[in-house]
C-alpha cells in the first residue's frame, strides 16, 4: 500500500487507492508529478499571467497527458506591438528592410537579409 505523509489527506489517499487499485493510483501520481506547474487547470487561473502559464503548460504537455505537445509557435507581426524592437527585427527578417530604430540599436546587423 502507498505511504501517505499527512493524516488529513491520508484517509482520502487510502480510499482512492482502494477504489482505483494500485496501477491506476500510481498512474495518477505519475501524471500529477508530470504536471509540475502550479497552474494546471482553468480553475487555477486568477490573472492574465496565470492564463499565460496555463497556455504554456498545455502547449508543452505531451498529448497522451492531455496537452497539445506543441513546443513552438511562429512569430508574426500580429503578436508584437510596434513599440517593441522585436517588431522591427521580425519585419527585417521578413522584408529585408531595416528601420531607423533597428539601425541605431543594432549597428552591426547585416545590411542584406539572409532570406
Amino acid at each position: 500500500e502507498a505511504v501517505v505523509s499527512t493524516q488529513s489527506t491520508g484517509d482520502a489517499a487510502r480510499d482512492a487507492l482502494k477504489l482505483m487499485g494500485n496501477r491506476r493510483y500510481y498512474d495518477q501520481l505519475i501524471s500529477d508529478a508530470a504536471q509540475c506547474s502550479a497552474i494546471t487547470d482553468e480553475m487555477d487561473v486568477a490573472t492574465l499571467r496565470d492564463f499565460m502559464i496555463l497556455q504554456s503548460h498545455e502547449d508543452e504537455l505531451p498529448s497522451y497527458l492531455g496537452g497539445r505537445h506543441n513546443q513552438w509557435r511562429e512569430l508574426t507581426l500580429e503578436n508584437l506591438t510596434r513599440r517593441d524592437v522585436m517588431y522591427d527585427v521580425v519585419d527585417y527578417i521578413k522584408s529585408g528592410k531595416r528601420s531607423d530604430r533597428l539601425r541605431s540599436e543594432f549597428p552591426t546587423l547585416q545590411i542584406r537579409s539572409l532570406a
